[in-house]
């Protein structure tokens, strides 16, 4: 089956894919960004030329702040070991458990980073932080535009929301008219909606590693296992996670994607294994 022209070595259908949707062929060849949007949120992060000005916006203000609180742990780590590992720790608690993204401007439109470009941003965010830089930081962020917290509060759009649920510890972050096909769309099962080429490949890979979960430890290895299963799945190729509501969608936060990934290993019974294994044998996929 998984070497059928219908599906690819990575179990993902390809006969009902949009060619005008490159997220796919993007991550193939390692690009540096997996979409483009026409606006930027408060939480997302503008790269480009460095500058104080846009340091202002509260997504680069938080990640600025991130990235001067941590940089002498940057400067101390091994390459290999701590430097890689506090980058990723920067990228999800900074920007991506609030719903933020890495943007690049271009031709009046922002360019989404792919997770090597948030990587490669990053990176540079800490090599770029030099002591002369690091004396701007410090007088910025105890100026009167800077809260407490390191994010700007007068200037943020009382409609955009993404700070207010984070607070609230909402479930979804953003609302969209279309999904991709990287996504993934939840609710009620059927498997219909596990052909779309996000959703099957999120179910094979609850599939593949339902008797992991079950025998690992609840704090320790299935939330790991969650976690991976998010990442490597999903997230890394430009996915979301996706509820339908009056004709758009509610893109998931972190603790809501943490949700429904773990009911997914929950309602994965004896009865739905064996369903989901003869769609995987099937000719449609």
């Amino acid at each position: 089956m998984l070497q059928s022209d219908k599906v690819g070595m990575n179990g993902r259908q390809c006969a009902t894919r949009n060619p005008h949707n490159t997220v796919f062929e993007e991550k193939r060849m390692g690009a540096d960004y997996i979409d483009i949007v026409a606006e930027a949120r408060d939480a997302d992060v503008i790269c480009g030329r460095w500058s104080l000005k846009k340091q202002y916006r509260p997504g680069n203000l938080a990640f600025t702040k991130s990235i001067f609180d941590h940089k002498q742990q940057y400067d101390d780590a091994s390459l290999k070991e701590g430097r890689l590992k506090l980058v990723h720790k920067i990228i999800h608690r900074t920007v991506i458990t609030i719903g933020g993204r890495f943007l690049l401007p271009k031709d009046g439109k922002f360019l989404v980073l792919s997770q090597r470009g948030m990587f490669t941003k990053t990176s540079q965010a800490f090599r770029d932080m030099t002591a002369k830089r690091m004396k701007d930081v410090a007088a910025m962020l105890q100026s009167d535009k800077v809260g407490m917290n390191g994010r700007q509060c007068a200037t943020r759009n009382p409609h955009n929301t993404v700070f207010e649920e984070k607070r609230m510890g909402a479930d979804y972050i953003d609302i969209v008219a279309e999904a991709r096909d990287a996504d993934v769309i939840c609710g009620r099962w059927s498997l219909k909606k596990q052909y779309r080429p996000g959703n099957l490949a999120f179910t094979k890979s609850i599939f593949d590693h339902k008797q992991q979960y079950d025998d690992a430890s609840l704090k320790e290895g299935r939330l790991k296992l969650v976690h991976k299963i998010i990442h490597r799945t999903v997230i890394t190729i430009g996915g979301r996670f996706l509820l339908p509501k009056d004709g758009k969608f509610l893109v998931l936060s972190q603790r809501g994607m943490f949700t429904k990934t773990s009911q997914a290993f929950r309602d994965m019974t004896a009865k739905r294994m064996k369903d989901v294994a003869a769609m995987l044998q099937s000719d449609k996929v």
